[in-house]
C-alpha cells in the first residue's frame, strides 16, 4: 500500500521521502504486532493443549491406581477364602485323627 499517490506533488522532497519511510514503518509495525497476536494465541494454545493432556494422564493414572486397589482387595478376599478352606480342612483331618485314636477337642461355649 502505498502512500506516494496521496502526497501533494508540491511537499518538498525530502517531506515526501520521511512520509513515505514512515509509512514503511507502520507497516512493518502492523505485520510485527499481527504476528505477535498469532504467536501469543499459538502459546496459549499449546499450553490449554498441555495442560488438557495433563488432565488425561493424571485421570488415566487415577483410573489404574483405582483399578489396582480394587484387584488388591479382591486378591486379599481370594487368599482369606482359600486360607479359610485350608484351615477348615486341616482341622477336619485332625477332627478324623482324634476321632480313631479315641480323642477329641474340647470346645468351650461361646
Amino acid at each position: 500500500m502505498s502512500i506516494l499517490p496521496t502526497v501533494h506533488r508540491t511537499l518538498p522532497s525530502h517531506v515526501q521521502k520521511l512520509i513515505v519511510e514512515r509509512a514503511k514503518y507502520e507497516e512493518a509495525d502492523r505485520i510485527v504486532k499481527e504476528n505477535q497476536t498469532i504467536s501469543n494465541f499459538a502459546g496459549w494454545e499449546k499450553n490449554i493443549t498441555n495442560k488438557i493432556k495433563s488432565r488425561e494422564a493424571k485421570r488415566v493414572a487415577e483410573g489404574a491406581d483405582s483399578e489396582l486397589k480394587v484387584a488388591k482387595q479382591l486378591v486379599l478376599q481370594v487368599r482369606k477364602q482359600k486360607m479359610q478352606e485350608l484351615y477348615d480342612a486341616e482341622r477336619a483331618e485332625w477332627d478324623r485323627k482324634l476321632k480313631e485314636m479315641g480323642l477329641y477337642i474340647w470346645k468351650a461355649p461361646i
